[in-house]
């Protein structure tokens, strides 16, 4: 029995350091518009379907006639694809790490994208002639109903983010490295077994957090993040329960305890990840879009993702 949990837990740790490396990757290689926006709609935002944005870039680059969407404004579509919650432009963002270009998409700086000759252009994804790519966006301004468009920059995540990430995940493997090796040495010691336990669950909640709004719009990423982030304090409990020596109702009642420790956080967890696959699923086939659409599934979608941000976040 000691043998498969140790077989186990040394496999589930090792795949919580694989999922570390490449959720880092992912989050460098995804674009970013540097818009930032709230996971539920707030009490405040205007009654139309979109994300009210709530955070610009330092400096925006105007292409076009149109300038660039500023706080306030209410997003409703981006690169062609409807915007009408926090799911849609966290999964947009990461459609465009592979988006092609649109054909004539090639532009020269300081032509207007939306003007051809034959008129109206109805591209959606362009790349200067220096290589920078910029997406086409539809919004309301605010205290205005009519739609207006423009072009944003994409560029890649601030450094500055990353590298508190960085600083904060080579002493962090360090730490899981030596307590997997204490472990494998003495894999019936449940001090050193929890120790482990968690911090590889540390990993996983620590970096898919730190980019929460990235690995949003992937399942595979946020899954894992999501298990993580509700099991951290269950497994950070059961370590105070054990260490440094087991508490008197931990040695009379074990099984009672652990279950006290991991019923909720474990039926929450599988709650969680039943919902987002199933709204998932059902928010990606709904059609259309726009500023006027109405969909029950969008509703579904933005309970979920405040319940996930009132109890992660």
């Amino acid at each position: 029995m000691v043998k498969w949990v140790k077989i186990l837990l040394s496999t589930i740790g090792g795949l919580s350091v694989f999922y570390c490396v490449v959720a880092l990757v992912f989050v460098v290689t995804t674009p970013d518009t540097g818009f930032r926006t709230i996971l539920a709609r707030s009490l405040n935002d205007r009654p139309e379907l979109g994300v009210t944005i709530y955070g610009t870039p330092e400096h925006q680059h105007k292409i076009g006639a149109q300038s660039p969407p500023e706080l306030g404004d209410l997003l409703f579509e981006m690169n062609g694809k409807p915007i009408r919650n926090f799911a849609d432009f966290s999964k947009t963002l990461v459609d465009l790490r592979n988006a092609r270009l649109d054909v004539g998409g090639r532009q020269f700086r300081g032509v207007d994208p939306d003007e051809t000759e034959l008129g109206k252009s109805k591209l959606t994804l362009i790349e200067i002639d220096g290589g920078e790519r910029y997406a086409k966006v539809r919004f309301l301004r605010g205290g205005n109903s009519t739609p207006a468009s423009s072009w944003v920059l994409l560029q890649p995540l601030p450094v500055g983010g990353l590298m508190l990430t960085l600083i904060w995940l080579v002493p962090q493997l360090i730490i899981v490295f030596l307590s997997a090796v204490a472990y494998w040495n003495r894999p019936a010691d449940r001090a050193v077994r929890l120790f482990f336990v968690l911090g590889f669950v540390t990993l996983v909640a620590f970096v898919g957090g730190s980019h929460w709004w990235v690995v949003a719009g992937s399942l595979w990423f946020c899954l894992p993040f999501v298990v993580a982030a509700v099991l951290l304090p269950a497994v950070l409990l059961h370590l105070f329960v054990v260490y440094p020596s087991p508490k008197p109702f931990m040695l009379n009642w074990p099984r009672t305890t652990r279950v006290v420790i991991y019923a909720v956080p474990v039926t929450f967890a599988v709650y969680l990840v039943i919902s987002i696959v199933i709204v998932s699923a059902l928010a990606t086939n709904v059609g259309g879009g726009g500023v006027g659409s109405q969909s029950p599934f969008v509703a579904v979608w933005e309970s979920q993702t405040a319940i996930i941000g009132d109890s992660l976040l």
